[in-house]
């Protein structure tokens, strides 16, 4: 899967040529002034999915103009919604699904939940290759539908929520995001019913013999079964490179949004649709993510008659393209976004976010920027870069690699130039084509048909994939909480006077608040009672996705939720009444909540909020400084973040430290599955994560242990996880 090139969710109907309105009998609605003519149903799912004259074989977004993570899923629901309903997937058929990316995942999914029998092939090792182990990219359900990102979206669903009934998900970065869907994939009640088959090869697709479809691989011996349905999910292709160039996927860590260390860098950015739009982004602004761009930029009254026109714009470019080609759309989207009077606070705004340690070139195979090759929310903000200091040079270029790692590029006219970087973003070779030949012809049928792109809509209603079905729970309830997950810190999001939701299992079961207030149970059952307490408000069952975020990228931050609760948690622990028949454990709790508050107090000294978090503000690059005073300003930021991190170590020991003592006094069994509480930190240089186990030594095991925020300062770098040491700088 690429990076998606070209969607409408404000458009009546894509307009598209009369040769295929007439060949799929769709009336013409260009005039319609409706948002959203969404007129089709399971048979036309099918119709745009099924590969022509091969029945009981279809192709999931392949050939699409929209191509995100929640788009695909949305089309592999409806495709299971359209087999259930046309009779095509009966219960306990089978069910072969070629590709272990999130459509695949929730087209098997959806199948099992249907009742089907389902066999996922994937040739890497492991689900979800694409986005595993990527903290670069950030994933929205509905970003790239800006202006109108409302549509689409169910009613009750939060704009950062998927709101799917299966393998949903919250924005983050996509290795989050992975593992939430993973976590989500594991957690099926019908994962019994897919069995996953990974490192296969030489998949081959046989003829349809009656009601079946045979299906053979290797993995690593050969293998073939008979299926009625067999669902290519192989996404969007294989990222175009050039040769003599550093290439790098589009879906690999890299450090373009990072800045740059020593002096400035220039790039080439190559390729005008949404994936080179990004990196572009990504290179000129500030701590670039387009959540909160849209929020801190994007979201003030006075833009308002800008998106209104935006949408207008929209319809003059797919009117011009229709008439007189793909030339004539960008150049009329060009000149219509450069000529835009945008507000003066937007304008402001925008120019302090623009990065100092950066230059950069746009490159296009054609004459003009702005395609509708690329969504309207990139487009925009590229324009703006475009008014400011960011060239664009058309055409081809060549370029030879300098023995400094730099490159001298020419293009088709003027003198050489030099860049320290070339990113070339060209698109996909189609991974259906590369891997299903036989079949290509037959493709570029689809390929014509999804001109409509209109396959991502929602067409199942109600509970139609819930577990009510198998006479079980509603998965209702457990999707909706899971797509409250923050990715980076894991904590639903509750009210800040609630208890969070966790699966730490009680130690006695459910013992009610009104038997410990009156104080009728033992006494282990009173301290049993405390550390449930205790366990579910701190959450220490996702501890290392709620915490990992202070550890991330040099720049310490929070979702506000995480940081209410422990708020909540810093203060229950200082009005708890202590039975006090086992000091070493109230002692190990309060020294928890001492903990907590310092770490809260100094995190907030420099935070700012930033969408749903708390982020730690660069305070060094908020004016410009004299470089001696810049440097003191770095070196104080370093040394807040570093104490930042420290603290937070700090807790996770503390937090252990209560386990222990909770194992040595109540239960010895207590957490002994789970383990011990961690976090991790990154990326490095190495573009690695590291995992901590913060835990204090044997020495330091006294009845409360941290010391105080004066003498942990100097104390700090003895524990056996540290960043940090000694006292701040002076400011000299």
């Amino acid at each position: 899967m690429h990076q998606p090139y070209l969607y409408f969710s404000y458009a009546p109907q894509p307009i598209f040529s009369v040769k295929v309105r007439e060949e799929l009998d769709v009336p013409d609605t260009s005039s319609d002034s409706s948002l959203e003519q969404r007129n089709i149903g399971p048979n036309d799912i099918i119709r745009n999915m099924e590969v022509p004259k091969e029945p009981g074989l279809y192709v999931l977004g392949c050939f699409e103009r929209r191509v995100t993570l929640l788009s695909q899923q949305v089309r592999a629901l409806n495709l299971v919604y359209a087999l259930c309903e046309q009779s095509l997937l009966q219960p306990k058929g089978r069910v072969c699904v070629i590709g272990g990316g999130a459509a695949g995942m929730t087209v098997a999914a959806a199948a099992a939940r249907r009742g089907g029998s389902v066999v996922l092939l994937e040739k890497k090792s492991e689900l979800l290759p694409l986005f595993r182990g990527n903290h670069s990219r950030f994933l929205h359900p509905y970003i790239y539908d800006w202006p109108e990102e409302h549509h689409g979206r169910p009613e009750g669903v939060k704009p950062e929520e998927a709101g799917l009934p299966l393998l949903s998900w919250a924005s983050h970065q996509a290795g989050q995001v992975a593992r939430e869907l993973k976590r989500a994939w594991d957690a099926l009640p019908e994962r019994a019913n897919i069995k996953v088959i990974p490192n296969t090869r030489s998949i081959q697709i046989g003829m349809r013999q009656g009601r079946w479809r045979s299906v053979s691989w290797n993995a690593p011996g050969p293998r073939t079964e008979d299926f009625d349905v067999v669902v290519l999910a192989v996404g969007f292709g294989q990222e175009r490179e050039e040769k003599g160039i550093d290439w790098q996927s589009y879906w690999r860590d890299d450090h373009l949004h990072q800045e740059v260390l020593d002096g400035r860098r220039r790039h080439l950015i190559s390729g005008c649709g949404d994936g080179g739009l990004v990196d572009l982004l990504r290179v000129r602004l500030s701590d670039f993510q387009h959540e909160t761009i849209v929020d801190e930029l994007l979201s003030s009254p006075s833009l308002e008659k800008v998106k209104q026109r935006l949408v207008e714009i929209e319809q003059e470019a797919l009117n011009a393209r229709e008439r007189e080609g793909e030339a004539s759309s960008s150049r009329l989207l060009t000149q219509r976004y450069l000529d835009l009077d945008v507000p003066d606070d937007f304008k402001d705004a925008f120019q302090k976010r623009l990065r100092w340690d950066t230059e950069a070139v746009l490159n296009g195979r054609e004459g003009w920027a702005l395609t509708l090759h690329a969504s309207i929310l990139n487009r925009f903000l590229v324009s703006r870069l475009l008014i400011n200091d960011v060239e664009y040079r058309p055409g081809e270029f060549a370029h030879t690699r300098k023995e400094d790692g730099s490159y001298e590029v020419r293009f088709n006219s003027g003198i050489p130039e030099h860049f320290h970087r070339i990113i070339c973003r060209w698109g996909a070779l189609s991974a259906a084509d590369l891997g299903f030949p036989e079949f290509k012809e037959k493709f570029d049928s689809l390929r014509s048909r999804n001109e409509l792109d209109q396959t991502r809509w929602r067409l199942w209603t109600g509970d139609y994939f819930g577990l009510a079905l198998r006479g079980e729970e509603s998965e209702g309830s457990r999707t909706k909480s899971s797509a409250r997950e923050s990715p980076t810190s894991g904590v639903l999001a509750e009210p800040a006077s609630s208890v969070p939701k966790a699966s730490t299992a009680p130690f006695f079961g459910a013992l009610s608040s009104r038997d410990y207030e009156d104080n009728r149970q033992q006494e282990q059952e009173i301290y049993a009672i405390i550390i449930d307490e205790w366990s579910k408000m701190a959450d220490i069952d996702r501890w290392e996705e709620r915490m990992s975020g202070v550890f991330l990228e040099d720049q310490p931050r929070l979702l506000i939720d995480i940081a209410t609760s422990l708020e909540t948690l810093r203060i229950w622990t200082f009005k708890r009444i202590w039975p006090k028949k086992h000091p070493d454990l109230e002692e190990a709790i309060l020294n928890f909540g001492e903990v907590c508050g310092d770490f809260l107090d100094k995190f907030h000294e420099h935070s700012r909020i930033q969408t749903r978090y708390y982020i730690t503000e660069r305070f060094y690059k908020l004016a410009w400084h004299p470089e001696e005073k810049y440097r003191r300003l770095l070196a104080s930021y370093l040394f807040h973040v570093h104490l930042i991190e420290d603290l937070a170590l700090e807790l996770t020991r503390a937090a252990n430290y209560v386990c222990d003592k909770a194992r040595e006094i109540i239960d010895p069994s207590y957490r002994m599955k789970e383990g011990a509480l961690l976090v991790s930190s990154g990326p490095y240089s190495d573009l690695s994560f590291r995992v901590h186990r913060p835990e204090y030594r044997s020495t330091e095991r006294t009845l409360h242990p941290y010391p105080g925020l004066k003498k942990f300062l100097t104390e700090r770098e003895k524990r056996n996880e540290h960043f940090g040491k000694g006292l701040e700088p002076e400011e000299g």
